[in-house]
């Protein structure tokens, strides 16, 4: 009888081992299983906020793109209607004065820096290059005043 109840311990004894075992080995490999999931679950989470970062900069750069281009054009516009402002100051300056050939200082001094303005900043040649180079040639009127004009 002694033998059946060795018998019986051994075998209860070896089963409450295999459970032990068995609930080690398990919470080990639930933990790494778990473990695993929770990177990938991390990796799923950092490759959809990088995706959406990427797609809002691609919005960006392409509304960043139209907005250069719009004000590229802007410029553009501004640009020519600068040129044109400059060649009529020019031409209006050498009519008025053109009859007598002799220019107010003042005046010159205006047709001057704007035909420095009109071929420097703007690269613009047009006929104004001819007006101006005749301006240069006539008589600065010195005694000229601002209180004649008003």
């Amino acid at each position: 009888m002694i033998d059946v109840v060795k018998d019986i311990a051994t075998v209860l004894g070896c089963i409450s081992v295999a459970l032990g075992l068995v609930i080690t080995v398990n919470k080990t490999a639930r933990d790494w299983i778990s473990n695993l999931l929770a990177k990938k679950q991390c990796e799923e989470r950092q490759e959809e906020t990088l995706h959406g970062l990427c797609t809002k900069l691609d919005e960006y750069i392409k509304s960043n793109e139209e907005f250069k281009r719009k004000v590229i054009e802007d410029m553009d516009a501004q640009k020519e209607f600068s040129v044109d402002q400059c060649r009529n100051t020019i031409k209006d300056i050498f009519y008025r004065y053109c009859d007598t050939k002799k220019i107010p200082l003042y005046e010159f001094k205006v047709a001057t820096d704007t035909y420095d303005t009109y071929t420097n900043k703007f690269n613009a040649n047009h006929y104004i290059k001819l007006l101006y180079s005749e301006m240069e040639n006539w008589e600065k009127d010195y005694t000229h005043s601002f209180e004649e004009d008003e």
